[in-house]
């Protein structure tokens, strides 16, 4: 047993032949994929804010690079302190004092912790979006919100939608619903992940060549 730093790993006991993390981390931190030996496992938990509760097996490559699907399974941990996100209550209190552009979701369904895979493949590609629900007398609504001032408010009984800021979050999750669903509604464990030399996490769906852009929102195939 040691006492220090997780997101540093342990050099002095490398290479390891498995990594299995109990915290959660915003991005795989390099001193893991360098200490595990080529052909090796690293298992975490993916800290998001949308969605949450990613597991990830990612098997090491001799660049020290990593690839890997998601698991069947969810879990949730507490996150690493240097991967926390700014305060959710004050972002949701700056948004709920702006004015956006409204319409109707076009989802089948809200947002939600145990939602089916595309939530899943959105939590990977919103990682700075934080979701909350509030419960009303009149049903649930939902805040999502980024630390750009982005935001977006559903009321899940109306499915009237608002939103505002840089980005507009609401049309971006109905344009991955759109990708998961020209991709066959694909399972969760086959959205997968690769971590690159530069340490830049890629999406893909399927295999590795069908890599979702974190901008557009398209498929690459």
């Amino acid at each position: 047993m040691v006492t220090g730093d997780g997101e540093r790993g342990h050099a002095a006991g490398a290479p390891y032949d498995r990594l299995i993390a109990t915290c959660s981390v915003a991005a795989v931190p390099p001193a893991w994929l360098e200490q595990v030996r080529p052909g090796g496992v690293i298992v975490t938990n993916l800290y998001r804010r949308l969605v949450g509760g990613s597991l990830v097996r990612l098997v090491v490559g001799d660049d020290h690079t990593a690839g890997g699907k998601l698991l069947h399974d969810c879990a949730g941990f507490m996150p690493l302190r240097a991967h926390h996100t700014p305060d959710l209550w004050e972002l949701v209190k700056a948004a709920s004092q702006q004015d956006g552009d409204t319409g109707k979701s076009n989802l089948p369904e809200p947002v939600s912790d145990d939602g089916p895979a595309w939530t899943v493949l959105a939590d990977l590609l919103m990682p700075d979006v934080a979701r909350t629900d509030i419960t009303r007398d009149d049903g649930t609504v939902q805040w999502l919100v980024h630390p750009d001032g982005s935001w977006a408010y559903h009321d899940t009984t109306t499915s009237h939608v608002e939103q505002g800021g840089p980005q507009r979050l609401w049309d971006q999750l109905e344009q991955i619903y759109t990708v998961w669903d020209d991709n066959g509604r694909t399972s969760r464990d086959n959205i997968g992940l690769t971590i690159n030399a530069t340490g830049e996490q890629v999406v893909w769906l399927d295999d590795e060549t069908n890599t979702i852009d974190p901008q557009e929102r398209t498929r690459n195939r």
